[in-house]
């Protein structure tokens, strides 16, 4: 389950994922967070992850800015090498995958997989 952020979205708020995830065998069905959606809901997406952390089977890695844009990864405001220790230190082995909609990526998507590359090498690796 991947809830996401936009107007339209059934789920987009605190209180929609709790009601959602709450309401959702575990066993059943998993959650696949996307970080940049929560921040866009008013959520902290590391508090989010720890709180259901027993079902998260997928994470996406996306920034945001303080107004609400898409930003490149790292540029923005998630703190992503918080959110990948917490799951490292909790014995996450599933996916973590980039998912940069920033205007820059957007403009040059090629470049934007290379400055991610670099960034999950030089910042997410090494901790």
């Amino acid at each position: 389950m991947h809830p996401n952020s936009p107007p339209g979205s059934v789920f987009r708020t605190a209180d929609d994922y709790e009601r959602l995830l709450d309401g959702l065998d575990p066993a059943i069905v998993g959650f696949t967070p996307d970080v940049g959606h929560l921040a866009a809901g008013g959520m902290d997406p590391l508090a989010v992850i720890e709180r259901h952390r027993n079902r998260v089977d997928h994470v996406h890695l996306k920034d945001i800015d303080g107004a609400g844009a898409w930003a490149p990864t790292g540029a923005g405001q998630i703190d992503f090498p918080s959110i990948v220790a917490h799951l490292r230190d909790t014995g996450y082995t599933g996916w973590v995958v980039f998912e940069d909609e920033s205007p820059d990526a957007e403009r040059d998507p090629d470049e934007s997989v290379r400055r991610n590359g670099a960034y999950a090498r030089e910042v997410l690796a090494p901790g």
